[in-house]
């Protein structure tokens, strides 16, 4: 009796790791894709600066 509690909480245990670890996994991957945009965003943005200057040479 005693040892299947202690396998059920296991069980258990080990389910609320593997959705914490699947979570983690999720947002990091998020945060990657973010940061892929955002660094796109800096190329774009630094384009147009560098294009605003030239023109201010005319």
């Amino acid at each position: 009796m005693q040892q299947s509690l202690i396998e059920e909480e296991l069980k258990e245990l080990i389910h609320c790791l593997i959705r914490a670890l699947y979570q983690i996994r999720l947002n990091s991957h998020r945060m990657v894709k973010l940061g892929v945009l955002r660094s796109q965003e800096t190329v774009l943005r630094r384009r147009k600066n560098y294009k605003d200057e030239g023109s201010y040479d005319d």
